[in-house]
């Protein structure tokens, strides 16, 4: 007899959540990551998978730091997730943050640097 999925791995978006936190990452920062957006990711995270291609992207996302295998295991548990991560040296996932830190912190400048120009072009339309 078929079986769901989410019946053959118990919680699954519960441990998606588990190895997000694990790698100390927010919502948003996996849906900057991913291109997913938050709501998929906090829907995924709450068992209720949206669609494969989603949750495909995400599971691609975290074995960059972490065994699927471990992920997709009978006995998961977060706690033994050191003894299962890629490895990875911590300072790969700090190069990683930074990058995505860095990304961000262009975006805000671009957007600041917009409304500038269009702020002195409104004024300089007023003379």
């Amino acid at each position: 007899m078929y079986k769901d999925t989410t019946d053959q791995i118990e919680n699954i978006g519960e441990r998606l959540k588990n190895v997000r936190q694990y790698l100390i990452m927010t919502q948003h920062q996996v849906s900057q990551s991913t291109g997913i957006p938050v709501i998929t990711i906090s829907k995924i995270e709450h068992n209720k998978i949206v669609n494969s291609d989603s949750f495909i992207k995400i599971l691609q996302f975290y074995s960059n730091y972490i065994s699927v295998d471990f992920l997709l295991a009978k006995d998961f548990k977060i706690a033994d997730a050191d003894q299962f991560a890629k490895s990875f040296s911590i300072n790969t996932i700090v190069k990683a943050k930074l990058e995505l830190f860095q990304q961000q912190f262009v975006k805000q400048i671009e957007n600041t640097r917009n409304d500038f120009i269009q702020k002195v072009s409104a004024t300089i339309d007023l003379l």
